[in-house]
Formats: C-alpha cells, structure tokens, sequence
C-alpha cells in the first residue's frame, strides 16, 4: 500500500458541519452526528447512503482517534461538500508526518490509514502554520432509479 500523499484540500468545498474533540470519549458524538449530517445533506438518496455512510463514519473515527491521541488537542473535524463529500480532520501538530502503521498484527492498532485508503475515492494530507491535515473524499452517490442507463 502506497503512502497518503502530500496534497492540498481539494478547491471550492463547503462546510456542512463542524466538530472540536478533545478526547477520544467525544467519538460517539461525532459518528452519530455525522450520520444525520449525512442523510439531512442529501435526503432524496437516503436509501443509497447506509453503505458510504457507514464507510465515512468509519473513516471519520479512526482518523479522529488518530488525531487525538498521536496530534496535539483540540481536533477539529470538518464535513465538507461539493459533489463530493471531503471529511477533513486536523490536529495542531503540523510537525509530525501520518505515517501508514505496516507489520502490526490484527488486535495492535494502527489500521486507522488503512482503513481509510480503503474506503475513501481519494485521501491527503498537508500541514499549515499551526495544524495538519489529512483528508479522505467521497463521491456522493447520485444513482437513480429513473431508468435511465449510465
């Protein structure tokens, strides 16, 4: 598996929601709010969401506990949107390089990035003046059922 790349945000996102963590019992929170943010962000494919829903809040916590306990506080994650959805999660540590956890054994942690590269259509990373950023985009599943051929 190759490493995150080093890129910037993808351009002209908006913010669907915002989130400050400062310890890991905040996750719950987060993944629940996540979810709603979600489905009330493009209710008319409400049915064809479970699968990316479950994958991006997924991605959402492993990167959120990565930040929280490997970054220094407070961790902000960001729900972004423009056709497609960009799940943005930055820690003030702009110093330290996410690094992919390789020869771990299942049960010793560390498969947060795995999982991510995974799920996500893209994933990056950058650091700025004061945080660092890893980010993990999403298409927005826009398949109909007007019987129309793709």
């Amino acid at each position: 598996m190759p490493s995150i790349p080093l890129a910037p945000l993808p351009q002209h996102l908006e913010t669907v929601q915002t989130w400050t963590l400062d310890s890991v019992s905040e996750l719950g929170r987060l993944r629940r709010e996540l979810s709603e943010a979600l489905l009330e962000s493009h209710p008319e494919h409400a049915a064809a969401h479970g699968e990316l829903t479950e994958g991006m809040v997924l991605v959402c916590s492993e990167l959120a506990t990565n930040a929280i306990k490997h970054g220094r506080p407070p961790t902000v994650v960001r729900l972004l949107s423009d056709g497609v959805y960009v799940l943005d999660v930055m820690d003030h540590d702009p110093v330290s390089i996410p690094a992919i956890a390789r020869g771990r054994g299942a049960g010793e942690g560390g498969f947060g990035l795995v999982l991510t590269d995974m799920f996500a259509a893209r994933v990056g990373w950058y650091s700025g003046d004061e945080t660092k950023h890893i980010w993990a985009s999403f298409p927005v599943d826009e398949r109909r059922d007007d019987g129309s051929e793709g």
